[in-house]
């Protein structure tokens, strides 16, 4: 492990999060 490691683990978990924000926006617009 190292910089490079934990930068990796960044890039990754903001991929996910923003995917989920974008899945949680959409299903809010389908609802309504």
């Amino acid at each position: 492990g190292g910089f490079f490691t934990l930068a990796a683990w960044l890039l990754l978990f903001n991929k996910l999060a923003e995917r989920k924000a974008r899945a949680a926006r959409l299903a809010e617009e389908g609802v309504s």
